[in-house]
């Protein structure tokens, strides 16, 4: 399983990479938009080849984006927002000896955060508790975090601190690297997706603060507080 934030605005930004990995790209997760906030991903790769429809996920708000695999069936699922959104079966074994291109190398603006890595492909129910209602959970507070391999948050303010040339591994050692290479490009720190809880009608935020005060960012007709 590989999982990830983005966001991405709602230009049109035609066909681009989103994903890739092995030699000369054995695999690329593509993604086209219809010109509004729709985007379409599609997988080619290893025999398999498999497209979304288009979502409204280009709206400059965060999505969570998966693609698991799993090696008994050799079933590939792309999952956007926690929903099984396209699905193919592969006719050749996986290789991730050439590293993953998280985004691959093209000239589409991405936002990326929390990139994680499984050794085993969720299915939808732990899928949708990686999703958490459209929170960015904590990985190693999952059910199968015994399962993480690789966590990327994406963090200038943690320790060690990620820059904009190194990713550190949160869960392991095997940091990523930041490439700007072929066209004039740039890397920079954006507010990442918030860890609230998102549910119809109602949002759940927790606040910390001292004093006597504490200014909610929000509209709010319910308050619930609980004493620590």
């Amino acid at each position: 399983t590989i999982s990830c934030w983005f966001k991405r605005p709602t230009a049109s930004i035609g066909y681009n990479k989103f994903l890739a990995t092995g030699a000369n790209n054995a695999l690329t997760v593509k993604v086209t938009d219809d010109g509004s906030s729709g985007g379409k991903f599609n997988w080619s790769g290893w025999g398999a080849s498999v497209a979304t429809a288009y979502l409204p996920v280009f709206d400059d708000k965060w999505h969570h984006f998966a693609v698991t695999i799993n090696a008994d069936t050799m079933e590939v699922i792309i999952w956007i927002d926690g929903a099984a959104e396209g699905t193919a079966t592969l006719t050749s074994v996986p290789s991730w000896s050439n590293g993953i291109w998280f985004p691959a190398l093209d000239s589409m603006m991405k936002n990326f955060a929390e990139v994680t890595l499984w050794d085993v492909a969720l299915d939808a129910t732990q899928m949708s508790e990686l999703y958490d209602g459209g929170c960015a959970k904590d990985p190693t507070t999952h059910s199968l975090s015994s399962n993480l391999e690789h966590w990327y948050r994406f963090n200038p303010k943690l320790s060690p601190a990620d820059t904009t040339t190194t990713i550190y591994d949160r869960n392991a050692s095997l940091d990523a690297t930041v490439e700007l290479n072929g066209h004039p490009r740039n890397a920079y720190f954006i507010e990442g997706p918030y860890p609230n809880r998102v549910v119809p009608n109602k949002h759940y935020q927790e606040l910390q603060g001292y004093g006597s005060t504490i200014t909610l960012p929000m509209k709010t007709k319910e308050i619930y507080l609980q004493g620590v």
